[in-house]
């Protein structure tokens, strides 16, 4: 499902390079919609390999604004009705997205996540996006807690 043909864009090879990624297969790429801490959405491309999530700029996809590494997630919190997720971050702060494609990116995550940890990734169900917007750890959550915060790991 590389939506955004990353597979053969230099641009998006390099930054899969210079993050240890490029043995890695990719798994997905689409353009999503970032949902920052005020509530404003911000259009990213997401791009998941075999072993990382890769938060990009859309029209430069050399821009790597966040790498994260699979095996990092704590878990997903998913709003099916409002098409959003949240990716949650062992000792990070979070990420919250909105897609129509919402559900094949978690699908893909799980699969990814399975094997590369060999375990399940816990998908919790919220029923809004106030839920979701509630159970975030921002940036300055994190930084607050002495950079420690976040989920403790599995």
């Amino acid at each position: 499902m590389d939506d955004l043909r990353m597979r053969n864009d230099k641009k998006a090879l390099k930054t899969m390079s210079s993050h240890s990624a490029s043995n890695e297969s990719i798994l997905l790429s689409l353009k999503v919609m970032k949902i920052n801490r005020k509530g404003k959405a911000q259009q990213r491309a997401i791009l998941v390999t075999s072993r990382k999530i890769f938060n990009l700029m859309p029209d430069n996809f050399s821009k790597c604004n966040r790498c994260i590494e699979l095996a990092q997630l704590h878990h997903l919190s998913i709003s099916p009705g409002a098409q959003e997720f949240a990716l949650h971050v062992t000792h990070e702060y979070d990420y919250r997205f909105k897609t129509p494609k919402f559900d094949q990116i978690v699908k893909v995550l799980r699969g990814a996540y399975m094997n590369a940890t060999s375990n399940e990734l816990e998908v919790q169900e919220v029923g809004d996006v106030d839920s979701l917007a509630r159970n975030m750890m921002t940036k300055a959550s994190v930084k607050n807690s002495g950079g420690g915060g976040g989920k403790a790991a599995p």
